[in-house]
């Protein structure tokens, strides 16, 4: 009933502004001389002052003009707007649909001390229609060779070939050695990968923490709506979903965080690593430095690592099938404080963690007060149960998005 009587109240107000020729107001309030900082969850995302004030400054108002009536509202920029796409342009707003993923395999390894991230993915494949190439998205990463597997290739079941990349559609494509894949069959497709870790604020990229005189890098992910492609080889498009396996080699003194719970984590050797990312059979090129016109040279008097020669590797539990742009990883020196929700309809007890970098850890108590009196009712007004295992928090210092629902 509470939620029909606010649907009802936001039509009429929607139907209200429409009717008006005046403007909208929608008002909002920040704490004095607070920057936005970001929480970046790994089951969902809420923007919130870095500092985590309850103090209200006076209100600021947001102006938005509605349309009239008769506006077509689908193109409302049409006179300033590119003349539309031609059918052939059109072809490189979107993958060719006759191979779909159904799973993805991803390994990363992560080193926010060079500030670099490489990995390897295997994407298992549906074949929607016979063919004889594969095309996925890619961007600003170094590439190896691909290694294609299938029952159904009727040459060799295990090719590997170089990739074709096209970097101005930010897309890349290899080809089957003399056979097609036919339709309704399976194959596998597993490439390694490399990048700079940036200050982009897409993809994978870098933000900065400052702490008792110490300076360092943590990073963390912003994929919405197609940056997914600058982190990892995939299909980055809302529409084509997958579940994801995601295992992270870090640094032992850092944090791994995934959208899903850990399921081990444990030291690994440099020797095991080099086997696991394949570097030898799959011949990842050598680095290329990429910049997007924000890449900066490292912070002066960042701190090394206390265990610079000790890794770890953590595996995390497989997703939900969801789209690309609802992956998320990071990285860093994070600290936590914990509590947890039980759920109303099932009487699930689910994790609630808020993660920082140590400088904000001291102010994260109210964000997780609000989180564990927030699930309830929001469970209670939708009539649903939070569905996930968990539910982390992460403060990001440097966001540039409206919102994130990892």
């Amino acid at each position: 009933m509470r939620l029909a009587a606010v649907l009802r109240r936001s039509a009429a107000a929607a139907a209200a502004a429409v009717a008006s020729p005046s403007a909208y107001s929608y008002s909002y309030r920040l704490a004095p001389n607070a920057s936005i900082a970001s929480i970046s969850t790994a089951s969902s995302l809420t923007i919130l002052p870095s500092k985590l004030s309850q103090n209200i400054s006076p209100k600021r108002n947001c102006h938005f003009h509605a349309p009239s009536p008769d506006t077509n509202i689908f193109n409302m920029a049409a006179s300033t707007a590119a003349p539309p796409a031609t059918q052939n342009e059109s072809r490189w707003f979107r993958l060719n649909p006759n191979v779909k993923p159904s799973h993805y395999d991803l390994l990363i390894k992560s080193d926010i001390e060079d500030l670099t991230f490489s990995g390897v993915v295997t994407i298992h494949l549906d074949i929607i229609e016979d063919t004889d190439e594969i095309e996925f998205n890619a961007s600003r990463l170094r590439l190896s060779k691909a290694l294609l597997a299938s029952d159904a290739l009727k040459t060799q079941s295990n090719t590997i070939t170089t990739l074709s990349v096209d970097a101005k559609h930010e897309r890349a494509s290899v080809k089957t050695a003399g056979a097609k894949l036919p339709k309704g069959s399976k194959a596998t497709l597993t490439i390694a990968f490399g990048a700079e870790i940036t200050n982009s604020m897409m993809g994978y990229y870098r933000a900065t923490w400052e702490h008792e005189g110490k300076k360092g890098f943590y990073a963390l992910t912003q994929f919405e709506p197609t940056s997914a492609r600058r982190a990892f080889p995939l299909w980055d498009e809302p529409a084509v979903k997958a579940t994801y396996t995601i295992t992270m080699i870090h640094r032992s003194d850092t944090v791994a965080l995934s959208n899903m719970p850990v399921k081990s984590t444990r030291a690994i050797a440099l020797a095991e690593q080099t086997k696991l990312l394949r570097a030898g059979e799959l011949e990842l090129g050598d680095e290329e430095k990429k910049t997007d016109g924000k890449t900066e040279g490292k912070t002066e008097g960042t701190t090394s690592s206390s265990a610079s020669n000790e890794w770890s590797i953590t595996a995390f539990e497989t997703t939900p099938k969801v789209s690309s742009y609802l992956v998320a990883w990071a990285n860093g020196p994070f600290k936590y404080l914990e509590a947890s929700y039980t759920t109303i309809k099932t009487g699930r007890k689910v994790p609630l963690r808020i993660y920082t970098t140590p400088e904000y850890i001291h102010q994260a108590q109210l964000a997780l007060d609000v989180k564990v009196k927030a699930l309830p009712v929001y469970e209670e007004v939708f009539d649903l149960e939070y569905p996930l295992p968990k539910l982390d928090t992460l403060v990001a210092s440097d966001f540039d998005a409206g919102a994130m629902e990892n």
